[in-house]
């Protein structure tokens, strides 16, 4: 893809809150990502050599229907830059405090090697005073993410899966705020729809019979410049039904030309529970 501009600003345009990011990050998320995939690889690798060739030939088929449900609470950092340079950094705290609804949720279904899925985000922001020189910001974002899967292996230890889809996203972006050193109003807004197509591997691997560790890598192109979203973590089985988790997550937009937008970098902790029949 592409590589959007980079674009600079007068340092009065600039809000920084929480200190300076380095300015290597953009072109890191990538590698973030595939860290997420590559270090959970490592242990199933090394206690499935024996047989991982053996079993992308031989992997039982499965005849019956899987279907599962899950809910996933998200708390992130947000990172938001715009064409002019202006950069917002909401905390924690700051999205606890401007946090108007939010929602997130996965549905899929399996049979065999073959599965289908589909992945809904919605989250309203809206906050006052968010930072040194922001008077009001406000953040309304959807994300619905379908994909087939192919269950590429699976052993004793854990699995592969490929993921193919798409992701639609609307956002509804707007910025009020004074300069830091001349204190002159300004304001920004962005607001549009892009399509974006994604490819992915999804995997697990086994500890026991209860704990495993699930990771998920994905790039994708399309209206955006580019798009990344990587998650690793522990997973616990709760039941033959029922798995908990805690993951580390992080999501990159370059949006491009299709909003008036430049970039969106969401990291944090992230909790799920999975229901499967």
């Amino acid at each position: 893809p592409e590589i959007a501009k980079v674009k600079e600003a007068a340092p009065a345009e600039k809000l920084v809150k929480g200190g300076v990011l380095s300015r290597s990050r953009d072109s890191v998320v990538g590698l973030l990502t595939g860290a997420c995939l590559l270090g959970s690889m490592l242990p199933l690798a090394a206690g499935t050599e024996g047989d991982f060739t053996q079993s992308l030939v031989t992997a039982p088929a499965q005849d019956d229907w899987e279907f599962f449900f899950q809910l996933d609470g998200y708390a992130p950092w947000v990172e938001i830059k715009t064409p002019r340079g202006t950069r917002v950094d909401l905390g924690l705290d700051d999205i606890i405090d401007s946090l108007q609804m939010v929602a997130e949720f996965t549905v899929g279904v399996r049979k065999g090697k073959w599965g289908l899925q589909t992945q809904a985000i919605y989250v309203d922001l809206a906050g006052d005073e968010v930072g040194t020189h922001v008077n009001k910001v406000g953040l309304e974002e959807w994300f619905v993410s379908p994909a087939i899967s192919y269950r590429f292996y699976e052993g004793e230890k854990g699995f592969f899966e490929l993921m193919v889809g798409a992701r639609y996203t609307w956002l509804d972006f707007t910025l009020k705020g004074t300069t830091p050193i001349t204190g002159r109003f300004f304001k920004e807004s962005a607001k549009g729809v892009i399509w974006d197509g994604l490819v992915g591997v999804n995997g697990d691997y086994k500890i026991n019979e209860k704990w495993h560790l699930p990771f998920y890598a994905e790039v994708g192109t399309g209206d955006s410049d580019l798009i990344s979203q990587g998650w690793a973590g522990v997973g616990y089985r709760l039941n033959p039904c029922s798995d908990v988790g805690l993951l580390f997550r992080v999501l990159y937009y370059d949006f491009g030309d299709e909003i008036p937008l430049d970039t969106e970098f969401v990291y944090g902790p992230h909790l799920y529970y999975r229901y499967t029949f």
